[in-house]
């Protein structure tokens, strides 16, 4: 089993932002007994996007992505993943009078550009985003299960510990793994003197690892 996070801006790219939305679904993964096998950053070129979901959702059985999913032209991770799968982006009316109301209840009006966040790929199930206007959605393509979720933090979090990793837990039970973890701290000396140290213990039993 094979999960990937693409992390979707050109403000990753560029260094103008840390992209700690790695950092958080590594450990929200690891901690439900998966692991993130690959991350990639990537920026909003709508090709080379494309060219890299349509390679990823062959690789891969998970694809996790984040951000790219504003109301501005250089949002382009919706279309991208249409274009990859070879689906028409269909407007949603549920996401749609959410996105609405979510400005109504600011007392705002909502612009048009807004509109764009309630299209997604056909057969895509949308995630509920209370806290922004920007909806996720889960899409199944081949073998693939792609998540997206909004870039911001706080919009992130909720979607990927209320609906992705229990959907991941129950989709791939069988590759789920229990995991104990303990942590040495070494002062005082190199990490090739701590190497010679350990090297009696090898080979490890089975299913444990040094990193």
């Amino acid at each position: 089993m094979i999960i990937e996070g693409i992390f979707i801006g050109d403000e990753l790219c560029d260094g103008r932002i840390t992209n700690t939305n790695q950092q958080y679904i590594a450990q929200q993964v690891t901690n439900a007994g998966f692991s993130l096998d690959r991350s990639i950053t990537i920026g909003d070129n709508l090709t080379a996007l494309t060219n890299q979901l349509t390679q990823s959702i062959q690789q891969s059985n998970v694809i996790i992505c984040t951000g790219g999913m504003g109301p501005t032209d250089d949002d382009r991770t919706t279309t991208a993943i249409a274009a990859a799968c070879q689906v028409d982006l269909v407007c949603n009316q549920q996401a749609l009078t959410h996105i609405k109301d979510y400005f109504s209840q600011t007392k705002r009006t909502m612009p048009q550009a807004n509109k764009k966040q309630a299209y997604f790929p056909q057969g895509a199930t949308i995630i509920d985003n209370p806290l922004g206007t920007a909806p996720g959605f889960h899409l199944i393509h081949q073998h693939c299960h792609i998540f997206c979720c909004p870039g911001v933090p706080k919009e992130m979090h909720p979607m990927l510990n209320n609906i992705i990793i229990p959907t991941i837990k129950k989709e791939f039970k069988a590759n789920q793994q229990q995991r104990n973890q303990l942590l040495f701290k070494c002062v005082g000396i190199g990490e090739s003197h701590c190497a010679e140290l350990l090297a009696p213990l090898y080979p490890l039993p089975k299913h444990i690892t040094i990193t």
